[in-house]
């Protein structure tokens, strides 16, 4: 069953729960955040939420993904996709160091990319010119 959001939703909760983390992380060192296991659970929640965001933009609205997709070619975004499953499903498994590594390498990028979108899609949403809004 499709949900009742737009792409450019699915795009805006991948971008506020990367950006929630990273205040989440504040300017804590990561031996700060590694002593840290609430800030840790909560880090991996808001990546779990934006990578969960990711996989309904692809499911919902396939033919828009691949346009962003082929849009920012050097982004990963099966391993962003992913991350979501491997933080769930290998919780026994995955060290704070990833956590740190995502956040602050692969995510940066996904950041980027996702705000370079919401903003073409705020320009594609405007009314043209003589139209009222």
């Amino acid at each position: 069953m499709l949900g009742n959001t737009a792409p450019s939703q699915s795009l805006a909760d991948i971008l506020t729960n990367i950006e929630t983390a990273r205040a989440y992380v504040g300017e804590a060192s990561y031996d700060e955040f590694a002593a840290n296991p609430e800030k840790v659970d909560a880090v991996l929640r808001r990546l779990q939420n934006a990578a969960e965001a990711s996989v309904r933009l692809r499911n919902e609205w396939p033919q828009i993904n691949s346009e962003v997709e082929e849009r920012h070619p050097q982004i990963p975004w099966r391993r962003f996709r992913d991350l979501g499953n491997r933080y769930r499903h290998g919780y026994d498994n995955i060290g704070v160091d990833r956590v740190w590594e995502d956040l602050n390498g692969l995510l940066r990028h996904i950041e980027e990319a996702v705000s370079a979108e919401l903003a073409l899609s705020q320009v594609r949403d405007l009314p043209a010119a003589g139209e009222s809004s």
